[in-house]
């Protein structure tokens, strides 16, 4: 038979009695053909290779736009190119993350917010310098932002607005304070036409009214959740997603719907959430590629990261592996950029730059660890014979050395609680693509889950496995 919830989220539950499935480095797509069997495959997730490193590090923003790649790294604001990183100026480092926009053509300036100070670049002459103007905010500024010819600039208690397509021009009266609500606003998004205004408990929508302070409250739209951390929101499918807070909890992941917040999060990924000390260095951005939009929501401290797949609505765990402890971390991506018709993510820790790409099998050259535990296999707590499990997978994808890609399963009767050995099979050296993955004498048990693992650097597509399976006597 088919195995019963073969396709499935990442979803471990206070008691791994109730949900025990994990998903990591693997992503799911439905077929768009009716009737197709099977309706589902699994994919690997995405690897890096090394295009170029910054002399500083880490990565804190990337932005690109008009053929033209920049990075924050560290205390230096470059220019990128796939291989050579061009050192533009210095600006002061917080040890969080930075922020840029452009007023393109039309102004031909990149703006830079980085440690509380704001920096104009000049598109056409490369001259950088830290904004001297009096209403710009220093030492406070947060986050940077471009809408309809001005730069937008975030402080712990304003909203600022430039001089029209002039970054170096800040009128003094060109502020807004919040009073919709009490709470202050600590973080900012632009969206196309509208500018989202995240408080600690509640957020705002603003739009440009062409009046003398060109923005306004868009409506009565007050939504009714902040943001508990302030680097999280990130741009998906036309909205936008967070982790929010509001006045009776925190550390739910919202996706807004029309200024609208769905929870998106499932009791899985607010189980993980609440095992958190600190959730606030949590960092969200996200990428589209093949017809997903992906929203990742990851922490170093706290060695996790979270991906949304709007195209499925599942959630699934990617992973950097760390073969030293031989534990799953957080992944070494941070930011992300599509510049050239490529992915560019920068990393956590240095001041590396990676191509992401479905055709790379690892992650600079450490092995992706792809991973699904499957739910229980529980018949009344009866006890079951297990004869085999066979895995319908794309084989005959070794590697042009020689190398026979393995396959690992291993197997809990306990529910999730203790496992047993691994159990080794081929995935099918180079061309040989009549290999099978079955596992067979599998014993019994009362309460079984299984686990299949693939570390070798070839390509995920997993599409279906099947359990033959007997009763036996309570």
């Amino acid at each position: 038979m088919e195995f019963p919830g073969f396709v499935g989220p990442s979803y471990q539950l206070q008691s791994l009695n109730a949900g025990v499935e994990r998903c990591v480095n693997l992503y799911a797509e439905k077929m768009e053909v009716p009737g197709a069997d099977p309706a589902w495959t699994y994919y690997g997730t995405p690897g890096l290779t090394v295009l170029l490193t910054c002399p500083d590090a880490p990565i804190r923003a990337q932005y690109f736009l008009n053929g033209r790649a920049f990075a924050v790294a560290g205390a230096g604001l470059y220019e990128t190119t796939s291989g050579a990183a061009v050192f533009l100026g210095a600006v002061l480092n917080d040890g969080q993350p930075a922020s840029m926009a452009s007023n393109g053509v039309a102004g031909g300036q990149l703006f830079v917010v980085s440690g509380g100070s704001g920096y104009i670049l000049n598109l056409t002459t490369n001259a950088f310098a830290v904004i001297a103007a009096a209403g710009c905010p220093t030492g406070t500024a947060i986050q940077a932002g471009f809408l309809d010819g001005y730069f937008l600039v975030l402080a712990p208690t304003k909203f600022q607005v430039s001089a029209l397509e002039d970054g170096t021009t800040w009128p003094a009266a060109q502020v807004a304070q919040r009073s919709i609500a009490a709470d202050s606003w600590v973080s900012m998004l632009v969206l196309p036409r509208f500018v989202w205004l995240f408080g600690t408990q509640t957020s705002e929508v603003w739009y440009d009214v062409g009046a003398t302070f060109p923005f306004a409250p868009l409506g009565n739209v007050l939504v009714p959740h902040g943001i508990a951390a302030i680097w999280s929101a990130a741009p998906v499918d036309n909205s936008v997603a967070w982790l929010a807070r509001n006045v009776d909890g925190d550390r739910m992941v919202l996706l807004a719907d029309q200024y609208v917040p769905k929870r998106i999060s499932t009791h899985a990924v607010e189980t993980a959430l609440m095992t958190c000390a600190d959730v606030s260095d949590f960092l969200g951005f996200s990428y589209q590629e093949q017809g997903h939009n992906f929203y990742l929501l990851t922490s170093r401290a706290n060695k996790m990261t979270w991906a949304y797949d709007a195209a499925t609505g599942l959630w699934h765990e990617r992973g950097w592996w760390n073969t030293t402890t031989g534990e799953y971390e957080a992944i070494r991506a941070r930011n992300h950029i599509a510049p050239f018709g490529q992915h560019w993510v920068g990393d956590r820790e240095t001041g590396a730059i990676y191509q992401q790409a479905l055709g790379t099998y690892t992650e600079a050259g450490i092995a992706i660890r792809s991973l699904r535990r499957f739910p229980h296999l529980i018949v009344e707590l009866n006890r079951m014979y297990y004869s085999s499990l066979q895995l319908n997978f794309q084989p005959g994808t070794g590697l042009v050395d020689g190398t026979d890609p393995q396959i690992m399963l291993r197997w809990s009767d306990d529910g999730g609680y203790t496992w047993s050995n691994e159990s080794w099979l081929s995935g099918g050296l180079m061309g040989q693509m009549s290999t099978r993955a079955i596992w067979r004498r599998l014993g019994y048990g009362r309460n079984r889950v299984f686990e299949i693992v693939q570390t070798t650097n070839v390509k995920r597509a997993w599409l279906a496995a099947y359990l033959n399976a007997q009763p036996g006597t309570s």
